[in-house]
C-alpha cells in the first residue's frame, strides 16, 4: 500500500516498526506466494506498544499439501505429522530453488517468537505447531484445509529481536 502508514502509532520507536511490519510482510507475502489455488485469505492484526498479534487465514491447499509434493520431487519421505514442524526450519520451502524463495519466513516469525517469549499458532489440515514460552509443541487438531497462523509478539525485548532482522 504505497504511500500509506499502515503502523502510525508505532513511528516514535524505528525499533518496534521494523519487528511489526517485517513480520506483517513475512506473513501477509507467504500466504500470497504460497497459495496454489485462488482463495480469500484474511490478515488481522492489532497491537499496542508493549504487544502485537497477528492472525491469517486461508481455505487453499495447506502447508502439508503443498510441502509433501516438495519433499517427494526432492526425494525425500517426510510423515505427514512432521511436515508442518518441518515449515519452521530455516531453508525449508515448497518452491524450486529458480523461484527465489528461501523458507526464511516462517523460520523467522518462530525465532522472533523464541527469542521474546512469544507466541505461534500453526494450523493445517489436521496437524499443528504451538510455540509457546520458549518451548515448541506439535500434534494432531481438528482438520482445517488451508492453513491458519496466529502470532503474538510482545514488543518490550524489540531492541533485542531487531537482530534477526537486520
Amino acid at each position: 500500500i504505497a504511500g500509506v502508514d499502515i503502523c502510525k502509532y508505532y513511528n516514535e520507536d524505528k525499533d518496534i516498526r521494523g519487528l511489526v511490519l517485517t513480520c506483517m510482510g513475512e506473513l501477509a507475502q507467504n500466504f500470497k506466494a504460497h497459495a496454489k489455488s485462488d482463495t480469500t485469505s484474511i490478515l488481522s492484526v492489532r497491537g499496542t506498544h508493549d504487544i502485537f498479534e497477528i492472525a491469517c487465514v486461508d481455505s487453499g491447499d495447506g502447508i502439508v499439501t503443498t510441502l509433501r509434493e516438495s519433499f517427494i520431487q526432492r526425494g525425500n519421505k517426510v510423515r505427514d505429522c512432521d511436515i508442518l514442524s518441518k515449515s519452521l526450519i530455516q531453508g525449508v520451502t515448497s518452491k524450486d530453488a529458480s523461484s527465489g524463495h528461501m523458507g526464511y519466513g516462517l523460520w523467522l516469525i518462530k525465532e522472533l517468537v523464541l527469542a521474546s517469549k512469544g507466541e505461534l499458532q500453526l494450523f493445517s489440515e489436521g496437524y499443528f505447531v504451538h510455540c509457546h514460552n520458549g518451548r515448541i509443541k506439535n500434534g494432531i487438531s481438528p482438520y482445517w484445509k488451508g492453513t491458519i497462523v496466529y502470532m503474538k509478539l510482545p514488543l518490550t525485548k524489540a531492541h533485542i529481536l531487531v537482530e534477526f532482522i537486520n
